[in-house]
């Protein structure tokens, strides 16, 4: 600035500095969340005052990198402002949350040798505890089998069940002691698909 009159002329300066206040590169991101996960959000620079909106389903709303388990589909916005600058900026970070399918194993008994295993549902991912990968799975021993299954979004469902297999157990009921000539009625307790008698009958 310069002041001037008929005797003198005066010059002052000062000096200014000029702070740019550019948005940083934070949240942009498309979270997608499965029911019941938890993901964790995180902004720059994490000494800023922080201010999320809305709170629900937020560890805390006053922090840069709240843990976020939203049971919900919503957007997030934040609100960041740098006191070392005086800058501040808003971000918004979309969460989609995605249901999980549900799983269920149906079981086939195939005899006394094997159960036939299998699940249905759009699942992409199929993984047994028996190094299976297929939604059907045949099983010749007894034991305890969990199916882990992931659909197209990324979330995975499990199940479990208990095979039991071993030999059929028939009991046979009628007079078992007859005289020469005569005849007896053996029966079986049980309900059974074939029979064969040791006498072919």
């Amino acid at each position: 600035m310069t002041i001037s009159n008929d005797c003198d002329t005066i010059t002052v300066r000062r000096q200014v500095s000029v702070i740019c206040c550019s948005a940083p590169n934070n949240l942009t991101v498309h979270v997608r969340l499965c029911f019941g996960d938890t993901t964790q959000f995180s902004v720059s620079p994490s000494n800023a005052l922080i201010s999320w909106s809305p709170s629900p389903g937020l560890s805390s709303s006053t922090i840069y990198n709240p843990l976020c388990f939203s049971t919900i589909s919503r957007n997030y916005i934040v609100m960041i402002n740098d006191t070392s600058t005086g800058c501040s900026h808003t971000d918004t970070v979309p969460v989609d949350v995605h249901a999980r399918q549900p799983i269920n194993i149906t079981e086939a008994k195939n005899g006394c040798i094997a159960d036939t295993l299998q699940i249905t549902g759009s699942f992409i991912l199929v993984e047994w505890s028996n190094g299976v990968f297929t939604k059907t799975n045949i099983v010749s021993a007894p034991g305890r089998f969990t199916v882990f299954a992931a659909d197209t979004n990324g979330c995975s469902s499990r199940d479990t069940v208990d095979v039991s297999l071993g030999n059929l157990q028939v009991q046979i009921t009628g007079n078992d002691s007859i005289c020469s000539g005569s005849f007896a009625t053996l029966f079986v307790r049980d309900t059974f698909d074939t029979y064969l008698w040791s006498n072919a009958e």
